[in-house]
């Protein structure tokens, strides 16, 4: 099966649309027209609706944007009632740097949490080896610590409570 198009099709499909776009755009001028006979303020809306265009067409149409912007009345406080810059100007920047900020969050986080993780495991394992130490395995598969890494205190003969301390360092004579 061939995927290619005929150049006379796309052609075809390309002259179709530039049609579809002068239509819209006339009937933008003619909206213009019958809203200022009317007495009609202008604003986009008044114009998406007379016209039957969408908002979209007006924003991103180089062509329908500047003949809107030039007619465009000014509402009574004196401000522009221009069509505002196309979104992707503007909206996609600031949308980009939260992003790029709740990124940049994320990775702190990621990294707060990690070494957390990375104490509780220290913990964990410090615990593992005393309890391995000082209580004998109850599982016969479980091999025994070497006694040369326990450290055994030499007892006294006595059962006082002091009986289990270290004896006090003798100098070095």
């Amino acid at each position: 099966m061939n995927s290619t198009i005929p150049a006379s099709r796309t052609a075809a499909a390309n002259h179709a649309r530039r049609a579809r776009t002068q239509a819209k755009i006339q009937q933008v001028r003619t909206a213009i027209s019958v809203l200022k006979l009317q007495g009609t303020t202008i604003t986009v809306t008044a114009l998406v609706r007379q016209a039957g265009v969408s908002r979209t067409f007006l924003y991103e149409n180089p062509e329908a944007r500047t003949i809107v912007t030039a007619n465009i009345n000014r509402d009574s406080h004196g401000g522009n009632r221009a069509v505002p810059a196309p979104r992707d100007s503007d909206g996609s920047r600031e949308r980009a740097l939260n992003a790029e900020a709740a990124l940049k969050d994320a990775h702190g986080e990621i990294r707060t949490r990690r070494n957390r993780i990375a104490q509780l495991m220290g913990q964990i394992r410090d615990l593992e080896t005393t309890s391995h130490r000082t209580q004998p395995s109850a599982s016969p598969s479980r091999t025994q610590p070497s006694k040369t890494a326990c450290v055994s205190w030499p007892r006294t003969t006595g059962h006082s409570k002091t009986a289990s301390k270290p004896p006090a360092p003798t100098p070095a004579s």
